[in-house]
């Protein structure tokens, strides 16, 4: 893996300094995998399905609508995860590489 050899050349201090959201996203790894694993088997197993309930008019009642959020995105707004930001880190590794490769 591309982020593997960056490690190993580079200090984990430095590392998240370079890719901070990375290297947040590496450390709640395992907590996010369980919690991913758990939402994903209570959708496939046991048909359970996040839902919030929706003002329907003025007398307060309401009804059940489904959250329509992926997985991905519950766990990293929750884990306060800038995908976005991690996508970029990415491309940014990954043109470091192509850099390096090339300027040998």
């Amino acid at each position: 893996m591309v982020v593997i050899k960056i490690i190993k050349n580079l200090k984990i201090k430095t590392i998240m300094k370079i890719y901070p959201e990375l290297a947040k996203m590496n450390a709640i790894k395992d907590k996010s995998q369980t919690i991913g694993e758990f939402l994903d088997w209570l959708n496939s197993t046991k048909k359970i399905y996040l839902a919030e309930h929706k003002k329907v008019d003025v007398y307060y009642e309401s009804e059940l609508e489904l959250v329509y959020i992926s997985i991905e995105d519950l766990l990293a707004e929750y884990f306060e995860i800038d995908l976005d930001k991690v996508e970029e880190e990415k491309r940014d590794i990954l043109n470091d590489l192509k850099n390096e490769n090339y300027g040998k």
